[in-house]
């Protein structure tokens, strides 16, 4: 069986002009595999088509770069205070606010109207003129929620205030979005929403190939077809005629659409594989759940040598952790596509005492005091003892045996990371910028890969959230 990938990277090979060709996948990964397929079927020097994600691409003819979430709620949250008065602390808005942006970011790729629906509903009466787009059943929704607030009738506290925070969403959607336009920023919706206003910009001699997409939100559908009218773009579909032919089969409901409104560039006879290929299934009884890990270095030694061939797939993501735990050394990298829960790492683990230890310190003149339990727990955390793990048990037998219920900072340094972690500080950005780095420079870490990148992608979220608080 011939993959999705090297059909494709056959296709741009015997191109004439790959160089011209811009191939616009949904995320990195995709095109990381093409290029490995090409670098395979190419055995000369030649030009290669330029591979993006479509994020990348929307950045290109934009001109806006998407910011990472945190940036985004800061300056949403900024927005929201301008346009609404309100003086709610940023620790109250964030849980919302975060829904709040997914709100914003979904009216956008659905090219939803952001002043009818932030409208306030119960004074009008034929809500499917409004919204001509709606379903019935949506439209029966949106009549449900606002039968609550009926003309004429004061509401409790709980009632009103949505309605006055209701009422302010429209400006402050208009404000963030004029902000980021500003400062050359975007969120995912918007920019995909300014390439649907702005498809025209784009030049008509440049050819596009985008390949693996599924479900289309509305400005994808939009903006895929006016490169289909204009002959620019071809459109290649991964899937298989067991789903995509069978009308009931839910798993090529969106695909199904896709074919027929973008036809695929691949002939039908390459996706008949799940009827025709032969398939070896193995059933292995096993007791319990992580006793299926425990099976993975066996069942990982009978595979082929190259581990990217190999996909390990989960039902449960809690297995995780004891699955990543199993994997023989012999396995240097994994590409985690499902993510890695940072809460569940041992720098998390860390960063969370460290700030119970900042809240819980006294300041006596130039000495600083830190509740016992919380000291003893951090001495015994593996990523403070990997540094000096005698030095660390005899400090934390000295603090048993003392008896204090706070303990003077000057007993507790050992090391470097010692030495940042009981230290007092004024801004809590800076201290756990600082015990991170001091973790991240020490040679033996006493962290694995995935330690390790959980510390420097808390380092990254925490630069960013302090920069974007400063300005």
């Amino acid at each position: 069986m011939e993959s999705f990938l090297h059909l494709l990277a056959r296709d741009v090979v015997r191109d004439a002009h790959p160089e011209s060709l811009t191939i616009v996948f949904p995320n990195k990964r995709a095109g990381l595999f093409l290029s490995r397929e090409l670098a395979r079927m190419i055995d000369r020097p030649a030009w290669m088509p330029v591979i993006v994600t479509l994020e990348e691409f929307v950045e290109r003819y934009v001109g806006l770069k998407r910011a990472d979430e945190i940036t985004l709620l800061v300056k949403l949250y900024s927005s929201y205070r301008e346009c609404s008065g309100s003086k709610e602390s940023f620790d109250d808005f964030y849980p919302w606010g975060s829904m709040l942006l997914e709100d914003f970011d979904d009216v956008d790729k659905y090219l939803v109207d952001a002043r009818d629906l932030f409208s306030n509903l119960r004074a009008l009466r034929e809500i499917e003129k409004l919204f001509p787009y709606l379903t019935e059943a949506q439209v029966e929704h949106v009549r449900r929620f606002w039968s609550h607030f009926r003309d004429g009738v004061t509401g409790g506290r709980e009632q009103e205030a949505f309605l006055e925070t209701w009422g302010k969403l429209y400006p402050t959607y208009c404000h963030f979005r004029e902000k980021l336009q500003r400062e050359g920023l975007c969120y995912e919706g918007m920019g995909t929403r300014l390439l649907r206003d702005r498809v025209d910009e784009v030049p008509r001699q440049e050819r596009l190939f985008f390949a693996g997409f599924n479900a289309l939100n509305k400005c994808e559908e939009q903006i895929f077809a006016r490169f289909r009218d204009s002959g620019q773009a071809a459109f290649y579909w991964d899937h298989d005629l067991y789903y995509t032919s069978n009308e009931r089969h839910e798993a090529g409901l969106f695909l199904r659409d896709n074919l027929k409104r973008f036809p695929n560039a691949l002939g039908i006879e390459h996706f008949n594989n799940f009827r025709r290929e032969e398939k070896r299934v193995e059933h292995v009884t096993v007791s319990s759940s992580s006793g299926q890990a425990k099976l993975l270095p066996s069942l990982l030694g009978e595979l082929p040598p190259d581990p990217s061939e190999t996909a390990i797939v989960l039902c449960d993501e809690n297995l995780l952790s004891p699955v990543l735990h199993s994997i023989p050394p012999t396995v240097e990298k994994i590409n985690i596509t499902m993510g890695y829960p940072a809460r569940k790492t041992a720098a998390a683990a860390l960063l969370t005492l460290a700030g119970d230890l900042q809240r819980g310190a006294k300041r006596v003149g130039e000495e600083c005091y830190y509740a016992r339990e919380t000291v003893i727990a951090l001495l015994d955390h593996p990523l403070v003892q990997a540094g000096d793990p005698v030095e660390a048990r005899k400090v934390a037998r000295g603090v048993h045996s003392s008896n204090l219920t706070h303990v003077p900072s000057a007993m507790l340094l050992f090391d470097e990371v010692t030495r940042a972690l009981f230290a007092p500080r004024d801004s809590s950005f800076d201290y756990f910028l600082d015990v991170i780095a001091r973790l991240l420079a020490r040679e033996d870490a006493g962290t694995g890969a995935i330690e390790r990148e959980t510390l420097f992608a808390l380092y990254k979220w925490l630069q960013q959230a302090r920069d974007s608080f400063r300005e």
